[in-house]
């Protein structure tokens, strides 16, 4: 140690030295030791907490004893075999079952102690559930970004192939899409000369076994891993082969060829401690009692964004959400007064750069042997995505609830702005609604009542100046116009600025009319940002947040406020349609009225003037005929004048229009037959009136029936006849 530097904290050494002696039994995680039988000798609290098993049920098993059919096999015939070489192995996935029969899924890291002359004298293996971590995984697509970094860090080598087929479906080669630099560096080709390029192309004398395996792969779309050597390289690789496509095939390969031949000595427990605490996946802490840090590995360094010398300064309590340090310190106190063995909570941490992160918080108060307290033994899970989604899953929950429960657009418009101002904490949020149906409307909460005055001055209150406005808006938002370092155009159509006293000092910014300049720099609203209302092409106003402090807007922030302006937007269209369908409504009723107005007056002046025509048939025209049958007539003249009055009285008959009425297919010869049958005329008094045959008579009669639906019944014609007049 450096002598020149001032010994802050003089037990420190103490107690880190104290603590790579201590018993597993106290660590906060699942950690046990075994023997050179492969028989546990030694494990922690949590890991029999975790298993179900207590101390004496655990102790002396072999480990085998604990693992799952398929895991037993695989270490059995894999795992053991190439420990035992190598001396360690690094997250190895395999299933434990617990006491109750429960499969435990785990990530599994060891490494082996051995003497002098090379022999397994014990080993120390940490297991790490990964249960809740595919469930969250599950829950959410994983982001493309982060996905490329992942796997430029990778330390294995990371390959996407596209795999070529000839015509009979078969794989022949494999095409570069994608590589990381570890397998940039297994290959020794740079990433331009393997992208595009296939396999064979770049490696010509490639085995066969490799294309054929990836193409299975790639065509089943079943995930492999196997071990094979590649004479191409004279190298042993360990390769886990899937198809995230159709047509691909993504491998992580990992040079295991040196693995095999290293071997890794590990002569003291503190050493093992040391090496599981730093390679940890998770962030692992020693904090002092007095809060400060005394030791931190590198992934509590990425959660947190401090170098770990900056941790080394600093207590936990300077990088702890001020609302979460209460309960935190609480549980602590009941942690060194021995009330509790160990507690966990759900903190927030504040990272170098000022951003909150979210974090599963397990700790654990180490003692040496007499029970006396040494230092705090923090694990913490970084969780921020996963409450980044529950709290937007819980926001946008709200909001729905909001609008279903307002039908007026305006009504809902204004809860729209307050709960927006609300979510967002910002210092003011106006809505400005421009749809060609409606007219123009401005929502706003939190600007000073001389801010809106000159708003609406500059906006002018005409309908067509305050949509050229906001199509003018538009326009530069589509176009993307304003190209400035601190300003952002979002590909969802979105604009930004973290200072818009920089912005309007841009020569780029000049068109804007000085006018509406100057009203933007006396408000001093730093953080300003414009989101679009739209569904698809169609364009229906903007959503206008306002800060007075710079970088207030965070881009995850802007992309889920740009989601929830898509559900307002929507909600925004469907009560628009409400509302049209109500004026077509109205509008349809209106002229449903006067439709049955003009069919009702119709319908009476054809009445009055069948009327009329019935009248002058029964006073004019029948009585003529009767004063002519009292002249002197010939039998054929008697004859067509009785035709012609028999014809007459069934157009007038009342008889005659009712049975033309119900039955519209009977014809006016059959309407005429059923009038004389009505009357009791027999058929050949009826063939003498028409001048037709008997046998005619008695075919109408059938047709009648027919048409009366009185076929092939014994109901009198007749009598139907009569019962219709």
């Amino acid at each position: 140690m450096n002598q020149d530097k001032p010994k802050k904290h003089p037990r420190r050494d103490k107690d880190v030295r104290t603590v790579e002696q201590t018993s597993l039994k106290s660590i906060p995680a699942m950690i046990h030791t075994t023997n050179k039988d492969g028989k546990i000798v030694d494990v922690s609290d949590v890991w029999l907490l975790e298993m179900g098993y207590t101390r004496e049920e655990v102790l002396g098993r072999a480990v085998i004893d604990f693992l799952s059919p398929v895991s037993r096999r695989s270490a059995i015939e894999n795992g053991l075999p190439e420990f035992y070489h190598k001396g360690s192995c690094q997250n190895i996935p395999c299933a434990f079952i617990k006491k109750s029969g429960e499969i435990f899924e785990v990530l599994l890291s060891a490494n082996a102690e051995r003497d002098e002359d090379g022999r397994l004298i014990r080993s120390c293996t940490v297991l790490t559930d990964v249960t809740e971590i595919s469930r969250l995984e599950n829950e959410r697509s994983a982001s493309e970004h982060l996905c490329r970094q992942l796997m430029k860090g990778m330390l294995n080598g990371f390959a996407l192939y596209e795999v070529v087929i000839d015509k009979d479906g078969q794989p022949v080669d494999c095409r570069f899409l994608e590589v990381n630099p570890a397998f940039e560096k297994i290959i020794d080709f740079t990433v331009e000369q393997i992208i595009g390029k296939t396999l064979l192309e770049l490696l010509p004398s490639t085995e066969r076994y490799w294309i054929k395996t990836f193409g299975q792969v790639a065509l089943s779309r079943q995930a492999v891993r196997f071990e094979n050597y590649s004479a191409e390289f004279d190298r042993h690789f360990d390769v886990h082969a899937f198809s995230p496509f159709e047509r691909q095939v993504a491998v992580v390969v990992t040079d295991i060829t040196e693995r095999r031949r290293a071997e890794i000595q590990i002569r003291h427990s503190e050493e093992l401690f040391r090496r599981t605490f730093d390679q940890s996946p998770i962030g692992a802490a020693m904090v002092g009692l007095d809060y400060r840090f005394l030791k931190v590995n590198q992934e509590l360094c990425r959660i947190t964004g401090y170098q770990a010398e900056e941790l080394l300064a600093l207590e936990f309590t300077d990088i702890t959400y001020p609302d979460d340090l209460p309960l935190d310190l609480r549980y602590a106190k009941r942690l060194v007064l021995g009330e509790i063995d160990f507690y966990e909570m759900d903190k927030r941490y504040i990272r170098k750069d000022g951003r909150v992160v979210w974090v599963r918080l397990s700790a654990r108060l180490i003692r040496d042997s007499e029970g006396t307290p040494l230092y705090f033994l923090p694990m913490i899970v970084e969780i921020d995505d996963r409450k980044r989604l529950e709290e937007e899953k819980d926001v946008q929950l709200e909001l729905f609830g909001l609008i279903s429960e307002k039908s007026d657009l305006k009504k809902m418009l204004d809860g729209v702005v307050c709960f927006l101002k609300d979510y967002s904490r910002v210092d003011a949020i106006a809505l400005r609604l421009s749809v060609s149906s409606v007219e123009a409307t401005y929502n706003s909460v939190g600007f000073p009542a001389e801010f809106i005055a000159r708003e609406n001055a500059l906006g002018s209150q005409t309908h067509q100046n305050r949509l050229a406005a906001l199509h003018y808006i538009e326009q530069h938002i589509n176009d993307a116009t304003y190209d400035i370092p601190f300003t952002l155009f979002t590909k969802g159509g979105s604009f930004y600025t973290h200072s818009s006293s920089q912005l309007f000092l841009q020569r780029d910014i000049l068109q804007i009319p000085f006018d509406i300049r100057k009203h933007c720099r006396e408000v001093i609203y730093e953080s300003i940002l414009l989101v679009p209302l739209r569904v698809g092409d169609n364009f229906l106003g903007l959503i206008q947040l306002y800060h007075k402090n710079k970088t207030h807007f965070s881009r995850d922030y802007i992309l889920f406020m740009e989601r929830l302006a898509g559900h307002t937007s929507v909600a925004i269209l469907q009560r628009l349609a409400e509302e049209t369908l109500k004026i077509k409504q109205a509008e349809l009723k209106e002229m449903n009225a006067a439709l049955k107005i003009l069919i009702r007056n119709r319908e009476e002046d054809l009445l009055e003037h069948d009327r009329g025509i019935l009248v002058n048939i029964r006073q004019l025209i029948l009585p003529g005929i009767e004063r002519l049958k009292l002249g002197s007539l010939d039998l054929q003249q008697k004859s067509q004048l009785n035709i012609l009055e028999s014809n007459l009285e069934t157009i007038s008959s009342p008889f005659a229009q009712k049975l033309s009425s119900v039955h519209s297919a009977l014809t006016p010869a059959l309407i005429e037959v059923a009038d004389m049958i009505k009357k009791g005329l027999t058929n050949k008094e009826i063939a003498r009136i028409l001048g037709i045959s008997v046998k005619s008579v008695e075919t109408y009669r059938k047709r009648i029936r027919e048409r009366l639906n009185l076929k092939n019944t014994k109901v009198n014609l007749r009598a139907h006849l009569l019962s219709i007049d």
